[in-house]
């Protein structure tokens, strides 16, 4: 918790910036109804809860002047799920992507590890035959491509116009 962190006086020390990673669900144990249930990624409605459970301590790191990167996020923790190679989670890194950006996130960073994972941006043929044709490309690196295109190093304007109140109905899709 950022804003405990804070509370313990870290703020006299002369930090950079301050890092966090989030996931929505996690696959640590194995699949559950909750991290193969693609309906969570397909709502805006979710999207500002996520990104928010640090509202606090993100507006004293602003006051303060240190940026806040996201420096790991992705769609489900421990090498993803059924849903992580979905049309859906590139949609869904998009939207967190661009409302990070709205909230003051300095950066945001799509994680990928290592052969393999069902999140990863792309995946070589095989480890041994990366220099090989035949890369597979992940949902996500779609994602990463179209935040590049939108964002700019030396600073954009992103806001989220919470069209037909897509932040709070459910009904919005």
């Amino acid at each position: 918790n950022l804003s405990t962190i804070l509370d313990t006086d870290f703020q006299q020390f002369p930090y950079k910036y301050y890092t966090m990673q989030r996931y929505p669900q996690h696959n640590c144990g194995g699949p559950t109804p909750q991290n193969t249930n693609i309906s969570y990624y397909l709502s805006h409605m979710n999207v500002a809860p996520y990104l928010n459970w640090q509202q606090e301590g993100m507006a004293r790191a602003q006051e303060l002047n240190v940026p806040v990167l996201m420096t790991e996020y992705n769609t489900v923790a421990c090498g993803g799920s059924n849903i992580s190679s979905t049309f859906a989670a590139s949609l869904w890194a998009v939207d967190v992507g661009l409302k990070a950006a709205s909230v003051n996130f300095t950066a945001v960073y799509l994680h990928t590890r290592e052969y393999g994972v069902t999140y990863n941006l792309f995946d070589p043929p095989t480890p041994e035959t990366s220099t090989s044709p035949d890369w597979v490309t992940g949902a996500v690196y779609y994602s990463a491509l179209f935040l590049a295109e939108m964002t700019d190093p030396t600073g954009s304007v992103i806001v989220d116009l919470n069209l037909n109140n897509s932040n709070s109905s459910p009904e919005t899709k």
